[in-house]
């Protein structure tokens, strides 16, 4: 019994050793070199997931390579731009392997390839990082910011430097994953952006006060002709007034006592008769009739109601109109 459990154990050591001798297993991420005596061509290319067989080495050998993309990143590093000014950057990039033969041949591994692709993505980045200005890659509008476009440039030249070495990958990203300024160039920086600011808000104001000084001479000028035309107007009429009623002195001029007359007239005609008392001697009681035509034009009620007065020699008549009753009273006072 207990050989036989023995013997158990030996078989399944020994299975699992020729399977692992005889067969090799691929991930769905990974791509396989099978070698022969070291020796690859484009059969030994395996990129089919599963378990598949092989001779124990040294006539086979299995290298394994991950399809997935992989990340290379720069350290912090100073650059200048082209207008000399200093940033601290740090740049990165991914890549895939393309043509797993090619890789094989020329890298071997993936430790290989970081060291060969992480100067090339340093030198490249350089490269286009100094043909751009600050202001283009830190700025507070973003219009102006250039990031995008430094990225895509890098991008393309690593691209054609890679794939003119023939490492089998491929690049898809490249990018500046931070962009700070050194501690000793921030203060410096920070009076550029306000000085730029200041010298903003000055053109500004200037313009504004040039804007606002043309409106205004436009407007004084405008104001200027309106008065003009209204003084124009006003002698017209002043002088056009005094050429009428210089033919109305002459005919006044001729019956003195009838201009008086129409004076008197005109003036009853404009007087205020609310709550009013007129007290006119018995010499001008002629006035009566042409009071009650005042009244009855004037108030509210519309009717006068004024008896004949009696004949007093040196009396003076009172008359009183009240807009409450609407009616005119007169009286003989001595």
């Amino acid at each position: 019994m207990k050989n036989r459990f023995v013997f158990l154990v030996a078989l399944i050591v020994a299975g699992g050793l020729l399977a692992f001798m005889f067969t090799y297993q691929v991930r769905y991420d990974e791509v396989a070199i099978m070698t022969t005596f070291d020796k690859a061509d484009e059969n030994s290319v395996v990129d089919t997931a599963g378990l598949h067989m092989k001779l124990p080495w040294p006539i086979n050998d299995v290298k394994k390579f991950s399809k997935r993309i992989q990340l290379i990143q720069d350290e912090l590093r100073q650059e200048p731009t082209k207008d000399n000014q200093v940033l601290t950057i740090r740049s990165y990039m991914t890549w895939q392997i393309d043509d797993p033969l090619k890789f094989f041949i020329t890298l071997e591994n993936t430790e290989n390839a970081h060291q060969l692709l992480q100067p090339i993505l340093s030198g490249d980045v350089k490269t286009v990082f100094t043909q751009y200005d600050f202001e283009q890659l830190v700025n507070t509008d973003t219009e102006k910011i250039q990031l995008a476009a430094l990225e895509k440039a890098a991008l393309e030249n690593i691209q054609k430097h890679v794939s003119d070495l023939g490492y089998g990958i491929t690049v898809n990203q490249v990018g500046i994953q931070r962009l700070v300024l050194p501690q000793e160039n921030t203060q410096a920086v920070f009076d550029r952006m306000i000085s730029v600011r200041e010298r903003m808000a000055t053109n500004a104001r200037v313009s504004g006060e040039s804007q606002a000084a043309a409106i205004r001479s436009q407007a004084d000028k405008a104001k200027e002709q309106i008065l003009s035309f209204a003084r124009r107007r006003a002698n017209a009429i002043r002088a056009k007034g005094e050429d009428e009623a210089a033919e109305y002195y002459k005919a006044f001029n001729q019956e003195p006592q009838l201009a008086i007359f129409l004076r008197r007239i005109e003036t009853i005609e404009n007087m205020n008769w609310e709550n009013s008392t007129v007290l006119l001697p018995s010499s001008m009681l002629m006035f009566q009739q042409l009071f009650n035509a005042m009244k009855a034009k004037d108030s509210v009620a519309g009717a006068l109601e004024i008896p004949d007065p009696p004949a007093v020699k040196d009396a003076t008549t009172s008359i009183e109109f009240k807009p409450a009753v609407g009616k005119a009273t007169a009286g003989i006072e001595k």
